[in-house]
């Protein structure tokens, strides 16, 4: 599972428990323009459109999803925590020059079965773009927020702290030097972001650790 559907599964269920009318249901609504657009152009109209659907509803609350339709273009989808009359946003999505409109009560679980698979098509022309994002004034779990616990993490984060890392300068160099240590820990038997004996990465050269193949700016290999 990749944090970006992790944060989305979290939020799914924050959506629901802490501003949702019935206890692990929501509201799925999908919107769909009348005819195929640029990426450039759809966003814009679905900015308009939710632009109109606060000042309607103010209280607004869910999380939107892009998805990209083979022969439709792109539809949003949108979770909501309370109901909006659907009359009310037909008209209002009309005036705003989008088509048709569906919306249905679907459990926490399904909506992020659903929903998940749909973002996690990252396509090309989508790059650079929120698959999801969340509307509204509410705190949801961001992608930042989710931290991955593993064998590589935990040695990633001993290296950051034994070499000082603050930035993502030279990363390629940086992956080639854990991946090393894990290859290292795995065949000498360390505990995961240790050394020999348990003993922090500090207490060793960089040549103990790691030999003579890789060399770090800063660091001696002695």
């Amino acid at each position: 599972m990749t944090k970006s559907r992790a944060a989305f599964l979290l939020s799914l269920q924050q959506l629901s428990r802490r501003h949702g009318h019935r206890p692990d249901e929501l509201y799925l609504w999908t919107f769909t323009l009348p005819a195929v657009m640029s990426i450039k152009e759809a966003k814009a109209m679905w900015n308009n459109l939710l632009t109109q659907l606060h000042e309607r509803w103010p209280l607004l609350r869910g999380i939107r999803v892009f998805e990209l339709h083979d022969t439709h273009g792109l539809h949003v989808h949108l979770v909501t925590s309370g109901w909006m009359f659907v009359g009310d946003v037909r008209v209002i999505a009309e005036q705003v020059g989008w088509g048709r409109i569906n919306v249905r009560t679907i459990p926490v679980a399904a909506a992020g079965n659903y929903l998940s698979k749909k973002f996690n098509r990252r396509e090309p022309c989508l790059r650079g773009w929120r698959l999801w994002e969340s509307i509204g004034d509410w705190v949801s779990t961001k992608v930042k927020d989710v931290v991955v616990d593993s064998p590589f993490t935990r040695i990633y984060y001993a290296c950051k702290s034994w070499l000082g890392w603050e930035s993502n300068h030279d990363f390629l160099h940086r992956m080639q030097i854990v991946k090393c240590l894990v290859l290292r820990t795995i065949c000498e038997g360390w505990t995961d972001g240790l050394g020999p004996g348990d003993r922090p990465y500090e207490e060793f050269s960089f040549h103990q650790l790691l030999g003579g193949g890789i060399r770090y700016p800063g660091v001696s290999a002695a």
